[in-house]
């Protein structure tokens, strides 16, 4: 099942209620050895963030222009990565959109969905009695550029898709991007490739209960010893 967080802030004490299985912060390291980032290993460049499930008509997200299938990478100047996973990472985009507001970098779609475009967005959440922010998101990790010739490049890898499983492993379901970094590591390191299978994601229109949905094809990413 993907996971998903809500934006929700209550009354001091502040609270974050968030519908996702938060494991233990993440190590900034890796546990094996050669490159620290997937981006290094796989020969593209890529974004982790919070994906837009969900946009709650009225919301503060809805009035900044926060639309369902934006993928929001940082805030103030602090990258997704620096926080290593969702929960950490909506928990502190929270704390400065009540307090100080927070610019938001986003990630948004083209009109035809194939496409990502780098953007901002200002929120500032008022401090009363159960406010929201009113947009749900999973974890996800957009692809942003692929290094021509490199192994992401050979094997048909395009900018605009999202990493959707690593191995047959749901990233939506990792603990973090560091886990995302390992688990390809250690495919490169004992297989020599990474089976990656790649999303592109579209919102759904008129409809109560699904507000996104995606296509999938699956990638082998063969890798030089």
């Amino acid at each position: 099942m993907t996971s998903i967080a809500r934006f929700v802030v209550m009354t001091l004490p502040l609270a974050l209620i968030v519908a996702v299985t938060a494991g233990p912060k993440a190590d900034s390291k890796t546990c094996t050895e050669g490159p620290a980032h997937l981006d290094e290993v796989l020969g593209m460049r890529t974004a982790p963030g919070a994906f837009v499930m969900n946009v709650n008509a009225g919301s503060p997200a809805a009035q900044i222009g926060l639309e369902v299938c934006d993928l929001i990478v940082g805030f103030n100047g602090e990258q997704f990565r620096n926080h290593g996973d969702l929960a950490t990472f909506v928990n502190a985009m929270r704390d400065a959109a009540m307090f100080s507001g927070a610019d938001l970098e986003v990630w948004k779609p083209s009109a035809s969905y194939d496409a990502y475009h780098p953007d901002h967005l200002k929120v500032r959440i008022p401090l009363l009695q159960v406010a929201r922010i009113g947009a749900s998101t999973t974890f996800q990790v957009l692809i942003t550029a692929v290094d021509k010739n490199g192994p992401a490049d050979a094997s048909g890898v395009r900018v605009g898709e999202f990493i959707h499983l690593v191995n047959g492993q749901k990233v939506s379901d990792m603990r973090s991007i560091v886990e995302v970094d390992q688990r390809i590591q250690m495919s490169a390191k004992q297989d020599g490739q990474v089976v990656l299978t790649l999303a592109q994601w579209k919102p759904v229109r008129d409809s109560a209960e699904l507000k996104t949905s995606y296509v999938t094809r699956e990638v082998v990413v063969k890798l030089g010893t």
